[in-house]
């Protein structure tokens, strides 16, 4: 998918959103 985690304020693997 490639979506921010906001639980755990990380980004996710496939995707660069901060």
């Amino acid at each position: 998918m490639g979506l921010v985690s906001p639980e755990l304020g990380r980004i996710d693997e496939n995707s660069i959103n901060t």
